[in-house]
């Protein structure tokens, strides 16, 4: 809660603590995914707080998470850039010259790049790990005991309802209304600009955030009748105090706008919240600058689509609820076999389906069980208790959003139901996972989603669609994730048709899910392990530097293995066909494992001596690469010329206005000198723009110095001796120190 906070004070934290951070041993950061965005509070907290800690002793930290990549890969890399410190060399010694590329590669959907890095920083235990590796392992129970480690056999199954049918015949005119129907002239804003200069950047922002708004309004949809009815109210509300406003002369700050994707895409919605925000972000905007009258034209149009849907979905009550009636047949069904978690994303189904239930006496005369619900709005102790009741007491269907489906174990349960379709499936997994457990009492446990049976292919083209122009506006101007959100995985759609399939493709799909989560080492570890860790030292210690071998793989080139000092380690698969390097350590490893008795084959038609020369230019080019990296700042792109004009115009204020005040003078000296040792996150670069921005349009330096002298000391950790982000040091190659450990020939 408190790294939440935006006002977080360490001065007062520490004080709290009754310690100083800096004599932090150990940092343990429990679901970690929630430190994903690097926009956030939390994440820009933390991130302070690990800088502080490190200021004289770098202290360890431990991230763990179920799902590392809750959404994207990226999840991961902001993760990572917690422990770097936004060092984007910090595994140079194993051969990955910079940590973002590697990612950037993972873009083009091989999510296999990243093996490498995972294999170095992490220790995993899926449920087929351990059921391969330790099949005889036990645990301690609660009473001492000592128990057999099994896991319970997860049976998927589909609850097929009509989403037409839900909506009354409705479904494909309202879906029309909001893919071809809406203008969406509020995210159009720049495109109605007559004079001065179109923002093309801001166009493309905007432009993304209303597919955004499209796709939630989708997802909604799918959800429930009152979720979606909901979203269709505060839309209309919105845009038509935003019409007020306009009129008025004023238009939103770009600041509200990450605000109002954060709260587009939380589990509920509170339009007067919206409403009192979008009041208290306002600044000032010349009508003539704009074609008020097309403007307001479209505006309006979109105001009456939304009208018309909403009194298209108005009469639908809970007794026409074709989702619902499945799901209360479903229950019923189920009520003997066990406890049930029903989740759903949004807090207006969980809502909606509780008061359903509960007012339904028929349903609850033959459910006869009791039901409670969680979401966002539970206090903490209101939580604590119906879990209790839950797990110990004599409540048998808990309705919950996914604040229930992070590091509870509710293993009790022998049933969940997903609501909503997975347009997330990493949630799937979470969700799961609260009942899939060590320790559960049950042989099979049941995993039960609802599919909209007939209009699911078009649902599922009408959101790619939308997530297709998104995709383009980000190639074409580069978005950033404060305006991408909760991007949808292309893979999503083919997942959420493959669950529907064989069990064997659903648990196939359950395995994948979890590999892509769970990348560690043990592909690399364990066959040691198996060989004999005993015995290992020994026989590795026996081997002459420079040993070849060869294997058939069908493939032709030659892998080579090399040491450089003590720590560095730097592997290169040569491809003849492709007179290519291959330097991926996970790619490499399947073209060269093989089993003790595997037959040496050293074919004789590859230049090994003309192929390892090729190799060690390529290992003088790595070292060169980063020694020059580490003589230039980290920082690239907008934020190297910001902070070079900012430098220029701060040594210009020093020479023209500081004359003989020395204590300005030190001052500035200070500034110019402490900004090439920030680390920036996200969102110190944002603060630093602003103060810039807000400089060039007031050039009241008075102000900026002020900002900028109290912005550093909340950045800068005291190290004084280099940025932060660059490598430990500059390393210069000697050829001396590299020793050749193998050579494996492939053919």
């Amino acid at each position: 809660e408190e790294l939440g906070r935006e006002d977080l004070n360490f001065s007062e934290l520490e004080r709290k603590l009754n310690f100083r951070l800096e004599d932090i041993a150990l940092i343990v950061i429990d679901e970690s995914h929630n430190f994903r965005n690097p926009f956030s509070n939390r994440y820009e907290n933390l991130f302070t707080l690990i800088e502080k800690t490190s200021i004289e002793n770098k202290p360890k930290i431990l991230l763990l998470t179920a799902t590392p990549m809750n959404n994207t890969h990226w999840d991961l890399y902001f993760q990572l850039m917690l422990l770097a410190q936004n060092n984007k060399r910090i595994f140079f010694k194993e051969g990955i010259f910079d940590l973002e590329k590697e990612f950037k590669k993972a873009d083009k959907g091989n999510i296999s790049q990243l093996a490498d890095i995972l294999q170095i920083i992490s220790i995993r235990r899926t449920r087929q790990y351990i059921k391969d590796n330790y099949p005889d392992a036990k645990y301690k129970d609660e009473t001492e005991n000592w128990i057999q480690i099994k896991f319970p056999e997860r049976e998927l199954d589909e609850i097929n309802y009509s989403l037409n049918e839900t909506y009354q015949g409705l479904y494909h005119q309202i879906a029309e209304k909001i893919e071809k129907g809406l203008n969406l002239a509020y995210y159009r804003l720049e495109e109605y600009r007559i004079a001065g200069k179109r923002n093309e950047m801001e166009l493309g922002r905007m432009k993304a955030l209303g597919g955004i708004l499209q796709t939630l309004l989708l997802k909604r949809l799918e959800s429930s009748v009152k979720a979606f009815r909901k979203s269709i109210q505060t839309q209309i509300d919105f845009l038509s105090t935003f019409k007020e406003i306009f009129q008025e002369g004023k238009i939103l700050r770009k600041k509200f706008y990450d605000k109002y994707l954060t709260y587009l895409e939380e589990e509920t919605e509170n339009a007067s919240y919206l409403i009192e925000q979008l009041k208290r972000n306002l600044e000032p905007v010349k009508l003539a600058e704009f074609n008020t009258k097309k403007f307001f034209e479209d505006l309006d149009k979109d105001i009456k689509i939304f009208q018309e849907i909403k009194a298209l979905v108005a009469p639908i009550d809970k007794n026409q609820d074709a989702k619902l009636k499945k799901l209360k047949e479903k229950l019923i069904e189920l009520k003997d076999k066990g406890k049930i978690l029903l989740f759903s994303f949004y807090a207006d189904t969980i809502d909606y389906l509780y008061e359903a239930l509960i007012q339904d006496k028929v349903f609850c005369t033959k459910f006869s069980k009791k039901i409670a619900k969680i979401t966002g709005k539970s206090s903490p102790h209101e939580r604590k208790e119906k879990i209790s009741n839950f797990l110990n007491s004599d409540t048998d269907l808990l309705l919950s959003t996914d604040i229930l489906s992070e590091g509870q174990n509710l293993q009790k349960a022998r049933i969940a139901i997903n609501y909503d379709l997975h347009w997330n499936p990493v949630r799937m997994i979470q969700r799961a996972g609260r009942i899939d457990r060590i320790g559960s009492p049950f042989d099979e446990i049941y995993i039960y989603n609802f599919y909209p049976e007939k209009e699911l292919e078009s649902l599922l083209e009408l959101v790619k669609i939308l997530q297709t122009k998104i995709e383009m506006i980000n190639e074409t101007i580069g978005l950033d994730a404060s305006v991408l959100g909760e991007k949808i995985n292309p893979k999503v759609f083919g997942i959420i048709r493959d669950l529907r399939g064989t069990k064997d493709k659903k648990e196939v799909i359950l395995k994948e899910l979890e590999e892509e989560q769970f990348g560690g080492g043990e592909l690399f570890w364990q066959p040691l392990k198996d060989f004999g860790l005993e015995r290992l030292k020994e026989f590795c210690e026996s081997l002459p530097h420079g040993i070849q071998s060869g294997l058939k793989k069908g493939f032709k080139g030659i892998f080579f293995s090399y040491k450089y000092e003590e720590d560095y380690h730097l592997w290169y698969l040569y491809d003849a066909i492709n007179d290519r390097f291959i330097t991926n350590k996970t790619e490499i490893l399947n073209f060269i494992s093989c089993k003790e008795d595997e037959p040496r084959v050293i074919p004789e038609d590859l230049d090994v001596f003309e192929i390892h020369k090729k190799v060690r230019r390529k290992i003088e080019e790595f070292f060169s690469e980063g020694l020059i990296a580490t003589k230039i700042r980290a920082v690239h792109g907008r934020m190297k010329n910001t902070l070079r004009d900012m430098r220029d115009e701060l040594v210009f204020i020093q020479e023209n206005y500081l004359e003989e005040n020395n204590a300005l003078i030190q001052k500035v000296d200070n500034i110019i000198n402490g900004l090439p040792s920030i680390s920036f996150t996200k969102k110190r670069m944002k603060t630093l723009r602003k103060i810039w921005k807000d400089y060039k349009q007031s050039r009241n330096w008075h102000i900026m110095l002020a900002r900028l002298s109290e912005f550093l000391p909340v950045c800068r950790t005291g190290r004084k001796e280099k940025p932060v982000n660059e490598l430990e040091e500059a390393v210069e190659f000697d050829e001396s120190k590299l020793k050749l450990i193998c050579v494996d020939f492939i053919s």
